[in-house]
């Protein structure tokens, strides 16, 4: 205990700190100013809607591993403050799944849902029956959760729900200790290097592309996800600035 020391007091005062506010990330504060109308194509939020299909799903059970979940993760329990801050809910009420046989009508309220961020959840969960499956339905802002944050909460709701594990593990890190160290790096050695190696490289790399836009009279704060696979040749043109 005495040679882990500086340790243990660290972890109780990162605890005594653990719901006070902080700032947010960079790609945060994107999100935050893109729901903003200052902007072209501005007006929207960063978003999730996602549907999974099961066999069979209990509701209850799901229930309670969700609320499992948010007692878990502090990022769940988080609110966004119009100062530029976040700030995890030390306590929330229980979170009721949304249960019906209209998939939808869940579909048509949550696949473009632009969430209050200081008014907690800003993510929705559902569960839709029919005969031959059951449907969850997921909702999330970015501000919270980016992708991969999301399918580790889905690998860990499947791990519970099939009793595969608990789910008891502690996070070695909270997100709030996370971004007030990543701020504390950028008065490292490391870091003025690595922005200095940036810095001269920015001559060599090419503007951003002009993409077509439609008309003003044309624009719609909806969008929907396009990809297009890059041969190996564009991609290795590419990484020569890089």
């Amino acid at each position: 205990m005495i040679y882990n020391k500086k340790e243990i007091i660290s972890y109780f005062e990162e605890e005594r700190e653990r719901f006070d506010k902080f700032p947010l990330t960079d790609i945060q504060m994107a999100y935050l100013l893109g729901r903003k109308n200052s902007f072209e194509y501005g007006d929207v939020a960063s978003h999730l809607y996602l549907e999974l299909d099961y066999p069979a799903l209990d509701s209850v059970k799901v229930q309670k591993i969700w609320n499992q979940l948010i007692d878990k993760h502090d990022m769940l329990r988080a609110i966004v403050l119009e100062d530029g801050t976040q700030e995890v809910l030390r306590d929330v009420a229980e979170y009721p799944i949304y249960i019906s046989t209209k998939c939808e009508e869940i579909r048509s309220k949550w696949s473009d849902k632009y969430y209050n961020t200081e008014t907690w959840p800003m993510f929705d969960i559902g569960v839709t029956e029919d005969k031959e499956k059951t449907t969850l339905h997921l909702s999330f802002d970015f501000l919270i959760a980016d992708w991969a944050s999301i399918w580790t909460l889905l690998i860990e709701f499947e791990t519970i729900y099939y009793n595969k594990g608990n789910g008891d593990e502690k996070c070695a890190i909270s997100f709030r200790n996370y971004v007030l160290n990543e701020m504390g790096m950028k008065n490292s050695s490391r870091y003025r290097r690595d922005k200095e190696y940036w810095k001269n490289r920015l001559d060599i790399i090419p503007e951003a592309p002009v993409l077509p836009m439609r008309s003003n009279a044309e624009k719609s704060n909806k969008f929907i996800r396009m990809a297009r696979k890059l041969s190996a040749e564009d991609w290795e043109k590419i990484k020569v600035f890089f």
